[in-house]
């Protein structure tokens, strides 16, 4: 377990605050020790850039048994920095080229991550842990509301699947993506937990 994230087992009082559909998935990924400690709480509140960023770290440290800092040196990153943060989990998801910034220097780790900039992240984070599509992507209704830059993305983590079956990423009913609706904290602690169990 990486320094500073440090999980600690599920209480009742915390599985009361998931959706019911999530807490199952929820439970087994903070048992697993890739659920920082500030994340195992208020589970259906907005994602934030930078807390999606220290999942991703947990999750690419865990699968690889490497830090993320010898991860930046195999992989021939460039050390990262931004004029609003110096979260080790940002600057290091900045360096492996998982997460970019917003402009003029900037992070926003504050701000709420959209599904659509989940998705690029998750794929970005299964490059560094080469893990590859297995199955056919999901061609969505509202595939012209995504971005440009997140389309390829988004066709890929809809061709993600456990080894049970289960899609690392699925779209919000009647076949929609919904690319800008935020993601929440339990929807990103599971689809980073799928993430890490592909083969």
């Amino acid at each position: 377990m990486r320094e500073g994230t440090a999980a600690i087992p599920q209480t009742a009082a915390n599985r009361s605050q998931m959706s019911a559909w999530a807490a199952d998935e929820v439970e087994k990924a903070v048992m697993a020790e890739l659920v920082p400690e500030e994340l195992q709480r208020q589970y259906t509140k907005p994602c934030t850039r930078q807390e999606f960023c220290q999942l991703v770290a947990a999750i690419t440290q865990k699968r690889t048994g490497n830090t993320v800092q010898q991860l930046i040196v195999y992989r021939g990153g460039t050390d990262s920095s931004f004029t609003d943060t110096d979260n080790a989990d940002v600057l290091a998801c900045a360096s492996l080229g998982i997460v970019n910034g917003v402009g003029n220097g900037r992070f926003a780790p504050d701000a709420h991550i959209t599904r659509e900039q989940a998705a690029t992240m998750l794929v970005r984070a299964a490059g560094i842990l080469d893990i590859r599509t297995n199955r056919e992507h999901t061609p969505f209704n509202d595939a012209d509301r995504i971005s440009t830059c997140a389309k390829a993305a988004v066709a890929e983590v809809s061709a993600m699947q456990t080894e049970d079956g289960t899609m690392v990423m699925q779209g919000v009913g009647s076949n929609r993506f919904a690319p800008s609706d935020p993601y929440t904290r339990e929807q990103s602690i599971i689809t980073a937990y799928r993430l890490f169990r592909m083969k």
